[in-house]
């Protein structure tokens, strides 16, 4: 016998998402990893993506996914159609658009009530400052030493935590850098006059290491214990080993 009739049928207007034990439905299933509590920590949270591109694509994903209830993207970009190996905004529709332009695009898809405000504007150490002031957590996802010593300098300054990231080929690596901490854990992850690497980088790469910087944030926002804080996490993909740099 078909039990279909008696159903109810899904209310497709504004009610769709009502709460249930005090947390949106749509967040249900982060609970109990997440508690209620801390769900509305990660609301009413304020988190700047910096870049949105391989790495980027995959964290604002993420961010929106678990309910943080502000995301400020900056990017100076357009997706090019050697960004489809690995990044998540770029699709064969978006080829060609400003890729801060694809985040809001993405996340009114995900979570219209979700406020995204997007830059489209290069990082450096003139705007690096206005971008991270009223954030609780800032994640770098960017791609070049220069942006990311400006951006580290400002989190620093502004007394704001961040969540490193960076990927190349196989091997991801992640760091958390609270205010106030040693300056060579910064002078490792982004040395002056580094060399500037290849552009391989894997889908598979971008996605574990934005997943662990998503996952340290998350923890930073609620008052968790980070991992990656205070140490350099190397995660290769092809050997399967993870090992952690202390940066004395």
């Amino acid at each position: 016998m078909n039990k279909t009739a008696d159903r109810p049928s899904p209310d497709k207007g504004e009610g769709r998402f009502q709460r249930r034990s005090g947390v949106e439905e749509r967040f249900e299933r982060n609970i109990p990893a997440i508690t209620e509590a801390e769900q509305e920590k990660l609301k009413a949270s304020r988190v700047l993506v910096a870049g949105a591109g391989g790495l980027g694509g995959y964290v604002i994903e993420h961010l929106l996914r678990v309910g943080v209830g502000s995301i400020v993207v900056a990017d100076d970009d357009r997706f090019d159609i050697t960004n489809l190996n690995r990044q998540l905004l770029c699709t064969e529709n978006t080829v060609g658009m400003v890729k801060t332009d694809g985040a809001a695009l993405r996340a009114r898809e995900i979570n219209r009530e979700a406020n995204i405000e997007t830059h489209f504007e290069n990082i450096n150490e003139n705007t690096v400052r206005g971008l991270i002031k009223g954030c609780d957590v800032v994640i770098d996802a960017l791609d070049g030493f220069s942006a990311r010593r400006a951006l580290a300098h400002g989190c620093l300054e502004e007394g704001v935590p961040e969540v490193f990231g960076a990927v190349f080929g196989w091997e991801a690596r992640l760091a958390v850098i609270r205010p106030g901490s040693d300056k060579k854990m910064l002078n490792f992850l982004v040395p002056r006059n580094a060399p500037r690497q290849g552009k391989t980088v894997l889908t598979t790469t971008a996605g574990l290491c934005a997943a662990l910087q998503v996952s340290e944030c998350v923890k930073l926002i609620t008052g968790r214990e980070a991992l990656a804080d205070g140490v350099v996490m190397i995660a290769d993909m092809l050997s399967g080993e993870f090992e952690k740099l202390y940066c004395m």
